[in-house]
């Protein structure tokens, strides 16, 4: 699943294949250097987070001190009537951080 230039996910398109409106989405990245890493969520709808098997608060941010290696995010999003739901999600590293990330692509 790709977002669009401004990183939007346009979860209209995913609606018809959910059934109960329910859609787990998953990505992983890589952490080459342990240290906080910020997760930036924005979405029409309700979500729940979780890093690796760790459930975390639905904020709009949220900071967690990782370990070097492989990672995942979930989220499951419950879709509901709303005209244009949508989904746009992005790491960060805080400016005191000595973590290092990159994302691990799709096929």
């Amino acid at each position: 699943v790709y977002s669009r230039v401004a990183g939007v996910y346009p979860l209209s398109d995913l609606r018809d294949a959910a059934p109960a409106n329910v859609v787990i989405l998953q990505g992983e990245f890589e952490q080459r250097a342990a240290g906080d890493v910020t997760v930036l969520v924005q979405s029409t709808e309700r979500y729940q987070l979780w890093i690796d098997a760790e459930p975390v608060p639905s904020e709009s941010a949220v900071t967690r001190s990782l370990s070097a290696g492989r990672h995942a995010l979930s989220l499951r999003i419950e879709l509901s009537d709303h005209d244009a739901p949508t989904l746009r999600v992005e790491l960060q590293t805080p400016a005191d951080s000595s973590a290092k990330f990159e994302l691990v692509g799709g096929t």
